[in-house]
């Protein structure tokens, strides 16, 4: 290079730097690096604001996605842990593996052993650094990994441990991104700043470094930071409605923040309220989806809330139920007032039965527009139980006070024809003394020599007409009067027994008397009448022989007796009609020891599958088409009353059935009573 190229290089250098001198010692300059500077301080502080408010609301979220996954899985290991099912833990546990950023996840004994983990092999190992106290409790809360135990609780009581860990990996690459993205924003903002502060030149520099300042300070610390009054001029006007911006969002943040803590309050108290219920309790959108239940309600549809939300009936119930649960919020929506209305369900939980009383009513915004249909369901099984047995105790006491008055005329009726057979016994008894004495006086007529042939033909004639109305008023009496009359009088005197008997079961009688047994046998047969003979049913009856008189409520064995022998009687029948034979009925009464009696009945009659024996006790329940299964419910109420056992026992169908009565004594009431005779 030429020695005149130097010095024409040496000289553009310098020209260059004195340019650079000029514009650093300007306003322009001084606004162009100012901007520069602060727009790159700025920047690196938004960014790190940025980055840090970024990572702790990621932390805070692992924090609660922990929290929550852990409180979660505290509920549905429960029965698990109680049941120590370790198979079942396990598998709970395997289920969480779709958590992208699950580290670990863990259910533990109060003792530490670790009873399932998502790393199998860390199966049986013991953890030391369990919590001091019985609550929920966080051990770790870093970017790396959120460590965090809740109890599991079981019938108020804690039973075990849950620990879960949540890492960020992919939220760390996020933010990593996020940042780069930030600092590339940022170089741009440096460059667009200084070749705008360039050409907004002094004019506004001073103006907009004390908006500036200010946009600073508000930026990094908050509070009341206001720009001073900066002149007429457009920054002024700038300055002053930046003043009035900073003093509505400051009235806006405080309402948001009031409206914000009321909100979560009132949303707490609902939340509360609704799982303390101890009825079933949904809220469903206007199509059907559900937004909100309760646990009772989750036993019905056997599902976690998390997963009822979201989902309708279908997804849950057969479609018939599913078509009448979703009639019944149509009707709900139609009108202002909540729809009421009774209906059976199933728990899908443990498979039992409840009658419930659904009310459902529909939730509308100010304007009135449909948003939602608000049910809930109580249990009305017990209610209903007891009100049948009410209507059916009262219709009982009716039909005993009408079957007494009616015994009474029955009674007085009985007494007439017992007088009315009594005369007649009577007026045979005179007719036959009528014809002994016309027997007599024939055998008492001799014949007279002086007698004519004529008139010893008439009187001949005259003795045989006497023989024959004797021997004719005989044979009445003894064929018609005497036998129908005896026959009329047995049949009296059997009606006779049979209405003392209903009497004295009509008749109030719950506490207790000492009576004879063998005789409340008897007479829970008697009150077959002829049914049992008419139907070709042989009856035979064992008692044992230290039984004679017991203690207890005289009328309810015999009711309780009454059913038994009605039941097999009525079950016989009922085979019969498919195999034609003889019924046998057998009776047995059996002191088990000195305080406790077994009755036993037994016949041949229908029987019944064994998986149905536990039915026939049920309020209702009854397999005849004409029964009203009242009967066996009011015995094995009787039995239970008495703290007894009733179990009605079959081999099949068709191999008849056995219905056997344990009753508790009375300590030596048998041998009181038997010493009283």
């Amino acid at each position: 290079m030429s020695r005149e190229v130097r010095r024409e290089v040496s000289r553009e250098v310098s020209r260059e730097v004195s340019r650079i001198r000029r514009l650093l010692g300007s306003v322009r300059g001084q606004l162009i690096m100012g901007v520069a500077l602060v727009h790159a301080l700025m920047m690196a502080m938004f960014i790190w604001d940025l980055t840090e408010r970024q990572q702790a609301l990621l932390l805070q979220r692992q924090a609660e996605q922990a929290q929550s996954l852990a409180e979660s899985l505290a509920v549905s290991t429960a029965g698990w842990l109680g049941a120590r099912d370790v198979a079942g833990l396990q598998e709970i546990i395997q289920t969480q593996q779709h958590y992208s950023e699950l580290e670990f996840a863990m259910v533990l004994d109060l003792g530490g052993q670790i009873l399932a983990h998502s790393q199998n092999q860390q199966i049986g190992r013991y953890v030391r650094d369990l919590p001091s106290r019985e609550a929920a409790s966080v051990v770790s809360r870093s970017a790396a990994l959120v460590d965090v135990f809740n109890p599991v609780v079981l019938g108020g009581r804690p039973i075990g441990w849950v620990r879960v860990g949540i890492g960020q990996r992919i939220a760390g690459d996020q933010l990593a991104e996020i940042t780069r993205a930030g600092w590339f924003y940022a170089v741009a903002a440096i460059l667009l700043g200084a070749l705008m502060a360039g050409w907004l030149g002094a004019r506004l520099t001073r103006k907009l470094y004390a908006i500036r300042k200010v946009t600073a300070a508000v930026i990094s610390q908050g509070g009341k930071q206001r720009v001073p009054a900066l002149g007429r001029d457009e920054a002024g006007d700038l300055a002053q409605d930046f003043n009035a911006m900073l003093d509505v969002l400051d009235q806006r943040d405080a309402a948001l923040a009031q409206s914000i803590h009321q909100v979560a309050a009132s949303q707490a108290r609902l939340h509360s309220l609704v799982r303390s219920m101890p009825d079933l309790v949904w809220l469903k959108d206007p199509d059907g989806v559900y937004l909100l239940c309760n646990p009772r309600f989750e036993r019905f549809f056997g599902a976690s809330e998390a997963d009822i939300l979201g989902h309708t009936d279908y997804d849950f119930v057969d479609r018939e139920q599913a078509d009448f649960f979703r009639s019944k919020d149509m009707l709900a929506t139609l009108g202002d007032h909540p729809n009421v209305n009774e209906e059976w369900i199933t728990f899908a939980d443990d498979g039992h039965r409840e009658l419930v009383e659904t009310i459902k009513m529909p939730l509308r915004n100010p304007d009135g527009e449909l948003i939602g249909v608000f049910g809930v369901a109580r249990d009305i099984t017990e209610r209903k139980r007891s009100e049948e047995l009410q209507r059916y105790a009262a219709f009982q006491a009716g039909l005993a006070e009408m079957g007494v008055s009616v015994l009474h005329n029955i009674g007085n009726a009985v007494t007439a024809m017992s007088d009315d057979a009594s005369a007649i016994s009577k007026a045979g008894d005179d007719l036959f003394r009528i014809a002994e004495l016309l027997k007599q006086n024939a055998d008492a007529c001799q014949e007279h020599p002086d007698e004519t042939p004529a008139l010893v033909k008439e009187r001949t004639h005259l003795l045989a007409i006497q023989r024959e109305a004797a021997r004719a008023i005989g044979h009445i009496v003894e064929k018609s009067i005497q036998l129908r009359g005896k026959n009329i009088f047995q049949s009296v005197r059997h009606i006779a027994d049979m209405v003392h008997i209903q009497q004295s079961a009509a008749l109030p009688g719950a506490s207790s008397s000492t009576f004879d047994l063998g005789q409340a046998i008897e007479n829970s047969l008697t009150m077959q009448g002829d049914s049992l003979k008419k139907h070709n049913i042989v009856v035979d009856t064992e008692i044992d022989p230290l039984l004679t008189h017991v203690t207890m409520s005289h009328n309810k064995l015999l009711q309780a007796l009454v059913n038994a022998v009605k039941n097999a009687y009525e079950a016989i029948l009922q085979r019969q009609q498919e195999l034609p034979g003889e019924g046998r009925i057998s009776l047995r009464a059996k002191l088990v020891d000195e305080k406790l009696l077994r009755l036993s009945v037994s016949d041949n009659g229908i029987g019944f599958a064994p998986e149905l024996q536990t039915n026939f006790f049920n309020f209702g329940y009854s397999t005849k088409a004409r029964g009203s299964g009242f009967g066996l419910h009011a015995t094995a109420l009787f039995v239970h009353e008495m703290d007894g056992d009733i179990r009605l026992q079959s081999d099949g169908p068709n191999l008849g059935a056995t219905l056997v009565m344990d009753l508790p004594l009375k300590k030596n009431s048998v041998a009181a009573a038997a010493d009283a005779d």
